[in-house]
Formats: structure tokens, sequence, C-alpha cells
């Protein structure tokens, strides 16, 4: 996924790897870029690593069957 504001550009990716028939592993990258970054990051980074966590939270309630819906 990615987002692009003149003078400023976030790309997301996000993994699932089999570790085993069981278990997966979840990776999430991020890679910021462009002459704004440095004016922009300060103010969206708690709220978006907050979000992340709870995107997270979410997904592993969702694949270990505790909330359904």
């Amino acid at each position: 996924m990615a987002t692009s504001i003149p003078g400023f550009k976030v790309e997301q990716v996000f993994e699932l790897q089999a570790i085993t028939r069981d278990r997966t592993y979840y990776v999430h990258r991020e890679t910021f870029s462009g002459a704004l970054t440095r004016v922009i990051l300060p103010f969206i980074r708690r709220d978006e690593q907050q979000g992340i966590r709870r995107m997270t939270w979410e997904l592993k309630q969702y694949v270990e069957g505790k909330k359904r819906g």
C-alpha cells in the first residue's frame, strides 16, 4: 500500500509468513520519503503507531479465533 502527498510519500508493506502449520509471523514495514518527511512525520507518528498496534492486536484476536465479526 502506498500513499503520496506532494513532497511526502509513505509505502507500507504487510506480510504474513508461515512458520509452521499453526504459526505465522506478521511483518509490518514502512518507508517514508520526500522533502516534507521531516516536517510531517512527527505529527502523524504517534497516532499511526497506535493504529498499527490496534490493527495488529485485532488481527491476532481474529486469527486465533478469539474474536469473530
